[in-house]
C-alpha cells in the first residue's frame, strides 16, 4: 500500500506531474492551489485492493472520493452451482444414504488485480532514491526535498542526458538543497557543510555535482 507524500496516510491517487503518490485531503489542498496545478491528472486508486488504474483519473481543484473499483475487482463472482433437489421415493432415499455424499465445491475465489495491469512509474525509484538520501544527510523534510529535486529533473528533459544517472539525481538534491538555503537565507558556512555531507553520503565528487547541478539550474530557471 502506498503512502501519502505529505502526510503519511493511505493514499488514493498519484499525480505524475508531481511525482508523488496523495490522499484525498492532501490531493484537495495541493490541487486547489490554483488553476494551473488543478489541470493535472491524477489517477485514482481501486477502492478494495488500492491498485492504481491508469483507466479512471481525477482533474480539477480536488475531487470527492471516489469508490469505485477496478476492472478485476468490479466483475462479479459467478453464482453458486444449483442443488440437485432430493427426492421422497423410498428407492431414492436408501441410494443416498447408501452413497457417500459428494465433497462440496469451493466458493469461487475473487481474481486479484494482476501487476501487469498496474502501470508502472520509472521515476518513483528516482524519487525513493532521493528521499532516501535526504533522510540519511539528516534533512528534516526528506520527502519535501525529494519532490522539488525530482520537478527540477523534470524541468530539464534531454539537456542532462549526458550526465550519469547517479550523478543527476545527487545534483538535483543539491539544487534543492540551495533552494531552501537561499530561502531561509542560510549563511555560506552552512551551505558548505550541506555539500560536505552531500559528498560523504553519495560519494558523488563536489567537483562533478557543482557541475552538474548548475545545468540543473539553468533549465529549471528557463522553464
Amino acid at each position: 500500500m502506498q503512502l501519502c507524500a505529505l502526510c503519511g496516510a493511505a493514499a488514493f491517487l498519484y499525480c505524475d506531474s508531481d511525482v508523488a503518490f496523495l490522499c484525498w485531503a492532501c490531493d484537495a489542498a495541493v490541487h486547489g492551489a490554483n488553476f494551473l496545478v488543478a489541470r493535472h491528472v491524477r489517477l485514482v486508486a481501486c477502492n478494495a485492493c488500492l491498485s492504481i488504474d491508469a483507466d479512471r483519473c481525477v482533474t480539477g481543484a480536488g475531487s470527492p472520493p471516489s469508490t469505485s473499483l477496478c476492472r478485476s475487482c468490479s466483475q462479479p463472482s459467478p453464482p453458486p452451482p444449483p442443488r440437485r433437489a432430493e427426492s421422497s421415493s423410498p428407492s431414492s432415499s436408501s441410494r443416498h444414504t447408501a452413497e457417500p455424499s459428494a465433497a462440496p465445491r469451493p466458493a469461487p475465489r475473487r481474481r486479484k488485480c494482476s501487476q501487469k495491469a498496474r502501470p508502472r512509474y520509472p521515476h518513483m525509484r528516482a524519487f525513493l532514491e532521493l528521499e532516501s538520501l535526504s533522510r540519511r544527510m539528516g534533512l528534516r523534510s526528506e520527502r519535501g526535498f525529494a519532490a522539488t529535486a525530482m520537478r527540477a529533473l523534470a524541468a530539464c528533459g534531454s539537456a542532462i542526458d549526458a550526465l550519469p544517472e547517479r550523478v543527476a539525481h545527487v545534483a538535483a538534491l543539491w539544487y534543492a538543497i540551495k533552494l531552501f538555503a537561499r530561502r531561509k537565507k542560510l549563511g555560506r558556512s552552512s551551505i558548505v557543510e550541506a555539500l560536505r555531507r552531500l559528498v560523504a553520503r553519495s560519494r558523488v565528487p563536489a567537483r562533478l555535482i557543482v557541475m552538474a547541478e548548475s545545468k540543473i539550474a539553468r533549465a529549471a530557471a528557463h522553464r
